[in-house]
């Protein structure tokens, strides 16, 4: 690990440090799910209309701050691609329900303006999410 990394990790375990009540990994922790949509050229947060609702749970630090991308097949079938220290995963599940892995537990629901007759604009698009800790 060079400096600079270091250093990034230093900063960031002073940033979970300064938000020690809500990053507890046993489940009782707040944390908020930030949406992104992946573009060729760059990566935007989405605000308020994004077609997944999440929640997280954490089970392992090294997702927090980190990205998870979901790729939408269909209404039935998503699947989730995340790195944990040079491990890729994948996980593919139902697009709505319960997401269980040894790093997070997600609850996806699709938002009230998404169903089975216009998933299909959901598709093509590459979404990205972070789990932060909620201030």
């Amino acid at each position: 690990m060079n400096v600079l990394q270091s250093f990034k990790v230093a900063c960031f375990f002073l940033f979970l440090l300064s938000c020690a009540d809500s990053v507890k990994l046993d489940g009782s922790g707040k944390f908020l799910v930030k949406y992104y949509i992946i573009g060729r050229i760059k990566t935007t947060e989405v605000g308020g209309a994004h077609p997944l609702v999440i929640e997280a749970v954490p089970k392992n630090i090294d997702v927090i701050d980190n990205e998870i991308r979901i790729n939408i097949y269909s209404l039935d079938s998503l699947k989730l691609t995340y790195h944990i220290k040079n491990n890729i995963k994948e996980v593919t599940a139902p697009t709505i329900g319960e997401i269980i892995t040894d790093d997070f537990l997600l609850k996806m629901q699709l938002s009230k303006n998404i169903d089975s007759s216009n998933i299909h604009h959901l598709t093509g698009i590459n979404y990205m999410i972070k789990i932060l800790p909620e201030k």
